[in-house]
């Protein structure tokens, strides 16, 4: 069922909520995903960009300028679009804040470590991208990895990284809903790194989503979620 919310409401004020913490996060997350649904059903031209993501969550996208974007990405085990072969240790152009308003995600950075064996089997791909598709291509062979931090985080809690950090993201949950400020630092390379293994000489995946039926739906879902948590509603710091 929909219901009656500001008209003034857009994703510059999620942009704000995200980066003051504010509580009302998850209403204007639902008035978003409410228009975005509006939106795929009405064919409107002022829809964000909606993609499947390599790592199998579905992520909806505002660029609001050059450096800064808003996302909200939805979660969920039954989706299956995940890249073969899955290579989840990837890193950003940009830093992030990302606040999870449903379902729980565990996250784990790693760092490249020096290694002199060639039996590594951990190779750095950069990728590319094109309208609606990315290309990974590889960079470097034979590298060490180890972890260097991680944690879970429950629904409400906040978590931040910054740009060129190697990180996992898994849910451990049936599903979930993230949302996250975006700012690109342009003293990065302009190109990010998915950590992989060997052998493959490109890699390409289709970000396209199916169709509109198919879209619709995960939206909708997505709604029901926030709907239905009661605990969506409040944030906290979580360490």
């Amino acid at each position: 069922m929909r219901t009656n919310h500001r008209n003034d409401i857009g994703p510059r004020e999620l942009l704000n909520e995200i980066s003051s913490d504010g509580s009302s996060l998850t209403y204007i997350t639902r008035v978003l995903l409410e228009r975005v649904a509006s939106g795929i059903a009405q064919s409107t031209e002022d829809a964000p960009t909606l993609q499947y993501h390599p790592l199998g969550f579905f992520c909806i996208r505002w660029d609001l300028d050059d450096t800064r974007s808003v996302r909200i990405h939805i979660w969920d085990r039954r989706f299956d679009w995940q890249q073969d072969p899955n290579w989840p240790i990837h890193d950003h152009i940009f830093a992030f804040k990302s606040v999870v308003l449903h379902g729980m995600v565990q996250n784990k950075t790693y760092s490249i470590a020096d290694t002199t064996s060639t039996q590594s089997k951990w190779t750095i791909y950069e990728v590319s991208y094109g309208v609606q598709k990315s290309r990974m291509t590889p960079l470097r062979n034979a590298i060490g990895l180890r972890i260097s931090g991680g944690d879970r985080q429950p629904t409400g809690s906040m978590y931040e990284l910054s740009a060129g950090v190697l990180h996992r993201s898994t849910l451990r949950s049936d599903q979930g809903i993230t949302v996250l400020a975006t700012k690109t630092d342009p003293a990065r390379p302009n190109m990010p790194r998915v950590i992989g293994t060997g052998g493959h000489v490109e890699l390409e995946f289709d970000r396209q989503p199916v169709n509109q039926e198919n879209t619709l739906k995960i939206v909708e879902d997505a709604i029901t979620w926030l709907a239905k948590d009661p605990c969506s509603a409040s944030l906290h710091s979580f360490e």
